[in-house]
């Protein structure tokens, strides 16, 4: 055991590690929540929530990204919280100043909320269960209940959403498990950012066995290549090391291996295709009077929360209207459809 940590009244109900497991958040049965540093692991809670709960806090969980601020900013983090008093709860926490504020108090539930999470990697959704028989998703940038699931009999005592966030599990006291479908554009985009984050500036590192598996997803025998001769070799001097000799298939892999030389050429995914907000590729991007373009749902939850200023400049906007940025989005679809030829 590495440390005890104290500072509890009552029975802990939960607990949730920051993104990057340098902070540790608890629940406890009095309402309040506690944050330890873990990095060096403090004994004491650095901050104290009181209340965040009436008759306790039932779940938490951090969200892999910020919905209300930029992205990247040390110590920011994101944390969603739910109790008995049949709320869910989502705060900003800021580690260095040592402050938690409240962001959205999300209510609708007719019972003690049991659990609470986040979509994986993107965190487009905020899914909660409670007493009342029904799981609720979110909309983390505007806090708005976008469906209630309702098919359970008893009380919904868990969910978890698949790492890939085409699926979403409940758990109820009525001895079931349903496994519901997601909207299909949260499954994919949180597909695109894996896909970057693996593909990117990586290739070259591939070792023979990452190679094969590669081969092995295009029906592909396996060589003894490794990432480097992938990326430096002629493409026909390849193909025929593969033993690839119809015209189809040769023509297939070598438009295959241009795009996964042009996704490795990138030292990072293009900058103007990422949102200044939440640093991820955008789906709907809008350019706004400071002439930035934003995700449309990132800019719009910064207005709603009072902001009349430009998120990158600070400088006052003479009008919180926005444009959808049309030659940005056939950029943006350009370079999905060349990740996706590299799969």
């Amino acid at each position: 055991m590495l440390r005890s940590l104290t500072g509890h009244t009552e029975a802990v109900t939960c607990i949730a590690f920051s993104p990057d497991s340098y902070h540790l958040l608890t629940g406890c049965g009095d309402g309040h929540c506690r944050i330890y540093c873990t990095s060096p692991c403090s004994q004491s809670p650095y901050y104290t929530l009181e209340d965040a709960h009436d008759l306790g806090v039932a779940s938490s969980d951090f969200s892999p990204i910020l919905h209300t601020q930029p992205n990247g900013i040390p110590g920011r983090y994101e944390v969603a919280t739910c109790g008995h008093d049949c709320l869910v709860k989502v705060w900003s926490v800021d580690a260095i100043d040592k402050t938690i504020t409240l962001v959205w108090r999300l209510t609708g539930h007719g019972g003690s909320v049991t659990c609470v999470r986040y979509s994986p990697q993107l965190a487009e959704l905020i899914a909660s269960t409670a007493t009342d028989k029904t799981c609720r998703l979110w909309d983390p940038y505007s806090g708005v209940c976008l469906h209630i699931l309702s098919n359970h009999e008893g009380i919904l005592t868990c969910c978890a959403f698949s790492p890939d966030s085409t699926f979403l599990a409940t758990g109820s006291m009525d001895k079931t498990v349903m496994i519901w479908d997601l909207p299909k554009d949260i499954g994919f985009q949180s597909f695109v950012d894996s896909q970057v984050k693996t593909k990117k500036n990586v290739v070259a590192c591939w070792t023979t066995e990452d190679v094969n598996r590669w081969l092995e997803k295009n029906n592909l025998p396996p060589a003894n290549i490794n990432g480097s001769v992938l990326l430096d070799s002629p493409s026909d001097l390849i193909l025929d090391q593969l033993n690839i000799g119809d015209l189809p298939t040769r023509n297939e892999m070598r438009a295959k291996l241009a795009a996964l030389r042009r996704i490795d050429s990138n030292l990072d995914t293009p900058y103007e295709l990422l949102c200044p907000i939440t640093h991820h590729i955008m789906r709907d991007p809008v350019k706004c009077a400071d002439g930035y373009t934003y995700e449309r749902s990132a800019i719009e939850s910064w207005f709603r929360r009072g902001h009349c200023t430009s998120p990158m400049t600070n400088i006052d906007l003479t009008t919180t209207h926005v444009e959808q940025n049309i030659r940005l989005q056939a950029t943006i679809g350009a370079y999905l459809t060349a990740l996706s030829q590299a799969k």
